[in-house]
This record gives structure tokens, sequence and C-alpha cells, in this order.
């Protein structure tokens, strides 16, 4: 915990760790203490919690990371389908701009020659 603290990038996680880490010293639970973490999900409270009663705490965290990886996953995929009809329409509209930029000072020539 000492190392993995200063790394977290968010204030107010990182002064919640330092809350469970002085608990850690004090020989309280690591599952106990992230279940009362407001930002934390209960649910990865109670995994931490089976992994230190079991003795398999490298697992819970490893399944903690792949559960939140594929979820990383299926947004990332959700996100992608929603915007590409957006970029073709997008690009579309740039495409089409161009070949009526390009087109215009041709048709304006053929009125005036008329």
């Amino acid at each position: 915990m000492r190392l993995a603290v200063p790394t977290v990038s968010n204030v107010f996680i990182q002064q919640q760790l330092f809350k469970c880490q002085e608990e850690l010293v004090a020989g309280r639970s690591l599952g106990a203490q992230i279940k009362k973490m407001s930002l934390i999900p209960d649910l990865m409270g109670d995994v931490i919690s089976v992994g230190e009663e079991s003795g398999s705490l490298v697992q819970s965290f490893n399944d903690i990371a792949d559960n939140y990886d594929q979820d990383v996953r299926e947004l990332i995929q959700i996100m992608t389908t929603v915007f590409e009809p957006l970029m073709i329409i997008v690009v579309g509209a740039g495409i089409g701009f161009v070949v009526i930029a390009m087109l215009l000072p041709i048709f304006q020539m053929d009125i005036l020659a008329g």
C-alpha cells in the first residue's frame, strides 16, 4: 500500500486509500476497509474479503482486473458502434463539400457562357 497510494492521481481516492493503509497497519481487514470506500463498489470489497480468507488474494485481484478489463472492452465496443455511423456522416459531408466546391465554379462558368 505504501507504494500504491502515491501513484494514484485522483486525490479523493488517494485520501481514502491512505486511510485504508492506516487501518491495515492497525491490523484490520483489507476487504472491510475497501467496502468502506465510497467510490469503490461493495462487490470488490467482497471479492477481496473472500481472497483474504481463502489465502488467494492475488487471484482475487486478478479476477477483479479481468472483470474491469471485460467491462472496458464492452464499453469501447458500444462506443465504436455508436460513433461509426456518425463518423460516416461527417466524412461524407466533408467529401460532399469538397465536391461541391470543385463543381460549383464549373456550373457558374456554364451559366455565364449561356
